[in-house]
């Protein structure tokens, strides 16, 4: 607890909060701090404590004028046995520095332990970063970063269309679930081969599988793929805690002819100029675009993706056995946000997504669909996009086959009314009809039914004419 209090103390970003008009930030010398600790040894239902403790605690809202934007926790298992847990509003704290933090713990916690005096670099502190960014703005380097993303979509940015389980719907309300999947090592460093046969790193072999992955989900020829990058390492503030994200609108148009070794020659030399100029936020290059305002859509980046390796490579406790544990949060504003996170013992793909559009069982066949391509990949570097999309297109026509072979026998002299009469008096309260998360049963679906038709008859409607009828996908 003593090396928590020290690091809060040490970082500008842990003692600030949001101004009442929220156009500042104000920073506080001091400000009172405190661990919250439970001791959980004696319940014998644990593992559903700490899970119900983290559902809540994910939907613990902040108080960004009071503060502080940071939360610790330590619960006790058994003497040997803690589950230690940080939650940091994201307004002021990134991937980056949850790192920070947790190596500046650790190596405080140590010294402590052993009774030597704490060692720590100098800290970068947030005022400065945020100086130094005001002073890059007004910069004639911010206009020619400004000029590289203008020029990037002159011709306007392209709508990235993934297909979704639910209709659209008119507003977005953010809520989120995640799907972890696990993948081999073995499947990793065949990427990494990969990827060094053809000049590229991990993460760029990645991301250039996942825009040809978007690619044969959508068939579009021009996408775009959203990838965060780290603010700290652009301005070679190593050691700052802030949140210094900057969103690379990584935009990409198609030759079906290439091979997906030659796309990642190709890739690496747009990742790297895009990387280049990343100091211009999304925010302005959005305004900048003048896009026409969909709120039932995420402005330019749908989809997003990253890449979050060894988030504790710095971090040891002494005499201490972790393991890091990265909990899903419940809101999210992108529609599907792949992170894909790893350490010498394990990879994953965390999958998050709008329930708003997808349902699990789908997140749960992409990833599969996605981990299939890798291999693909692995085994035919040279195949060609044109040669995947049609092994793609042929998987979906036998799929749709067998989708399209509802065909049963029935009393073809019979009008519809008269069928659906009898699936009702046969069916009752079985479902006839689901949409989203709503369903009818044919009783339920013939009794409106038939108040649509007395209202019609009501308004003078006759047997042959023509009723148009225009509604918002529903039940």
């Amino acid at each position: 607890e003593e090396a928590i209090k020290e690091v809060v103390a040490r970082h500008e970003a842990l003692r600030a909060v949001v101004s009442g008009n929220g156009e500042s930030i104000i920073i506080y010398k001091n400000i009172p701090f405190e661990n919250t600790y439970h001791d959980l040894s004696s319940f014998p239902d644990q593992e559903l404590q700490i899970k119900t403790f983290i559902s809540n605690e994910m939907q613990n809202v902040f108080d960004l004028q009071v503060g502080p934007l940071i939360r610790t926790f330590i619960h006790k298992l058994s003497d040997t046995h803690h589950y230690f847990t940080v939650v940091g509003h994201h307004i002021l704290c990134d991937g980056w520095s949850l790192g920070i933090i947790l190596e500046n713990i650790a190596k405080i916690y140590n010294a402590k332990l052993n009774g030597k005096a704490v060692a720590l670099d100098k800290a970068d502190q947030i005022s400065d970063y945020a100086i130094e960014m005001a002073e890059f703005k007004n910069s004639k380097s911010h206009e020619q970063v400004k000029t590289y993303w203008i020029d990037l979509y002159k011709d306007g940015a392209p709508t990235l269309d993934f297909p979704t389980d639910y209709a659209r719907p008119l507003n977005r309300n953010f809520r989120s679930n995640r799907y972890d999947h696990p993948i081999s090592l073995g499947l990793v460093a065949k990427l990494k081969k990969l990827g060094a046969a053809n000049g590229s790193s991990l993460v760029n072999t990645l991301l250039s599988a996942f825009e040809l992955f978007i690619y044969l989900k959508t068939n579009q020829l021009d996408l775009i793929v959203g990838m965060p990058t780290a603010g700290q390492a652009a301005t070679e503030k190593f050691e700052l805690v802030g949140h210094c994200v900057n969103l690379l609108a990584l935009r990409s148009k198609i030759d079906v002819e290439l091979s997906f070794s030659n796309y990642l020659v190709k890739r690496k030399k747009d990742f790297f100029d895009a990387y280049e100029n990343q100091k211009f936020t999304l925010g302005e290059l959005v305004e900048s675009l003048d896009q026409k305002k969909d709120y039932s859509r995420i402005p330019l980046l749908p989809i997003l993706f990253n890449v979050d390796m060894s988030l504790d490579t710095s971090v040891s406790f002494d005499y201490l056995n972790y393991e890091l544990i990265s909990n899903p949060r419940i809101f999210e504003t992108f529609e599907i946000f792949l992170n894909v996170t790893g350490s010498k013992s394990k990879f994953l793909l965390e999958w998050s997504y709008s329930t708003q559009l997808f349902k699990l069982e789908t997140i749960q066949h992409i990833s599969l669909e996605f981990e299939k391509l890798l291999e693909t990949l692995t085994l035919e570097p040279s195949i060609s996009f044109k040669d995947l999309a049609a092994r793609t297109a042929a998987y979906w026509d036998k799929k749709l086959v067998k989708w399209n072979e509802t065909h049963i026998t029935y009393q073809q002299e019979e009008s519809l009314v008269n069928l659906f009469g009898a699936a009702t008096d046969q069916y009752g309260m079985q479902c006839a009809l689901t949409f989203a998360e709503k369903k009818l049963s044919y009783h339920d679906l013939k009794k409106q039914a038939d108040k649509l038709s007395k209202y019609l008859v009501s308004k003078g409607v006759k047997i042959g004419d023509v009723v148009a009828i225009a509604l918002q996908p529903s039940v």
